[in-house]
């Protein structure tokens, strides 16, 4: 089957399944598989089967997101390796990392807290020379994946095990950064349980909802922040479109820094960004 038949056939399929995105999914696996890009089907020859289509296409009607089956994910341009133990980059998360890079002087320290597949604290590494890079996930099987990450993208990072809800433990490392970063669990119960399928039944609940109100880990990120002697001069945490009221009366608590809400592409309150009075 010729290129241009190749990728009209992928895209019939996946329409089928019904998703919104079936067209841009319909790339990606064609990509994947011929590893040509899409404007350059209509000067390719090549003739390519459908049995590894099928395969993809297969897994995914039965509701398992199209990242975890390539295995990878594009994010700030770069290719981050994830599976079932690590939450799948989305762009609107990219704003946390572009606000983080403009208001970065070079040579800090650098923490991100729930780091997952390390896409946050290593974008920024890619970008900005910081004199250390520390990811922090509850979870061995997450940092695993985010020490690959790393490695692939060369970039020199720390690891550590740790719980985020822990305040004394968060003290100690907090009081050693220059910039802490996050993008925590931040779906309520109420919504997690109403989330699409495949989301809410393959992407690890943990990395999704604090199983509360959604507020639970920006709690412990400020109230550990508080019993810092040394506390970060900028503070950036991801936010849920309709939580920036609430977020913001729990920063509040920290009044010797200004605050800022960063909206995504789509109109969304998405950043909180943080910065320390000097």
């Amino acid at each position: 089957m010729l290129a241009t038949k190749f990728i009209h056939f992928i895209n019939q399929q996946i329409q089928t399944i019904g998703f919104a995105n079936h067209q841009d999914e319909a790339q990606k696996i064609f990509e994947h598989i011929t590893g040509l890009k899409i404007n350059q089907a209509l000067f390719s020859n090549k003739e390519f089967d459908e049995i590894e289509a099928n395969k993809i296409i297969a897994q995914r009607k039965s509701g398992i997101p199209l990242a975890y089956i390539l295995g990878y994910q594009y994010f700030f341009g770069y290719k981050f390796l994830v599976n079932k133990h690590v939450l799948i980059p989305r762009c609107d998360s990219e704003i946390l990392v572009h606000n983080a890079i403009i208001n970065c002087k070079g040579g800090e320290r650098v923490l991100d807290l729930g780091t997952g597949s390390g896409c946050l604290g290593i974008s920024i590494a890619k970008n900005i020379e910081l004199s250390k890079l520390v990811l922090v996930d509850i979870d061995n099987n997450a940092l695993e994946i985010s020490a690959k990450n790393a490695n692939y993208l060369q970039v020199k990072a720390d690891f550590l095990q740790q719980d985020m809800l822990n305040i004394k433990n968060n003290v100690e490392i907090i009081e050693n950064c220059d910039i802490l970063i996050s993008n925590p669990p931040y779906i309520d119960k109420k919504t997690f349980n109403n989330l699409e399928r495949q989301v809410k039944d393959y992407e690890p609940q943990k990395a999704l909802t604090d199983g509360n109100n959604g507020l639970l880990f920006y709690k412990a990120i400020i109230n550990s922040i508080l019993l810092c002697q040394n506390k970060p001069r900028l503070i950036l945490l991801e936010i849920g479109f309709n939580q920036a009221t609430n977020v913001l009366k729990i920063a509040g608590l920290l009044n010797n820094y200004s605050s800022n809400i960063i909206d995504d592409m789509g109109g969304r309150n998405r950043v909180l960004i943080l910065k320390k009075h000097d």
